[in-house]
């Protein structure tokens, strides 16, 4: 098996890597060349950790054992030896706890990723690391930011979140008057 056909068939191991690193380079740049407030710089290192925590989410649950970077540029390196599993969920807890701890509540997100999100993802991706402590703690604090289920099944995918949805969390919104839209959704 050639590493393309892996990439490409098994699970986009070289499309991560290329994401992380981007990913880590946005972080690296932020720390030594971000000209704006301490605030802002906070909630964007936030934001870049939750995206790199999800992408690390992506590949442990596949692999197991995987190859971690952070922002440090200079560890980057052609062949380097495998984290193991759970150094891997390691990462991504303090990943998560970071932006969980940084990011705005949902109110004051206006769209941008929140604590809310946060604590969710922390409880799927912990659920695969067996953490269940954790999952438990993330769970009640989901539920405290004033998450619930909605009475009526459908409104829990239909209704939207400026119209009070309380269940979604993550909500992608398509817009058929714009025609834009995804025939998956579409259609089912």
């Amino acid at each position: 098996i050639t590493a393309n056909y892996v990439d490409v068939y098994m699970g986009f191991w070289g499309t991560m890597y290329t994401a992380i690193r981007k990913t880590n380079f946005a972080l690296f740049s932020l720390k030594n060349y971000g000209k704006m407030n301490d605030a802002d710089k906070l909630r964007l290192e936030a934001e870049l950790r939750f995206l790199r925590a999800n992408m690390y989410f992506d590949l442990t649950k596949r692999y197991k054992d995987i190859i971690i970077y952070d922002e440090n540029m200079e560890a980057y390196t052609k062949n380097r030896e495998l984290d193991t599993e759970s150094e891997a969920w390691d990462f991504i807890q303090a990943d998560l706890e970071f932006a969980a701890a940084n990011l705005p509540a949902k109110a004051d997100a206006r769209g941008r990723l929140d604590k809310g999100m946060a604590y969710a993802f922390t409880t799927r991706a912990m659920l695969y690391a067996k953490r269940y402590d954790v999952v438990k703690t993330a769970a009640e604090e989901v539920k405290k930011l004033g998450y619930a289920l909605e009475a009526k099944y459908q409104d829990g995918y239909m209704k939207s979140v400026a119209a009070g949805n309380k269940e979604a969390i993550i909500q992608y919104l398509f817009d058929r008057t714009q025609n834009v839209t995804h025939s998956f959704d579409f259609y089912y």
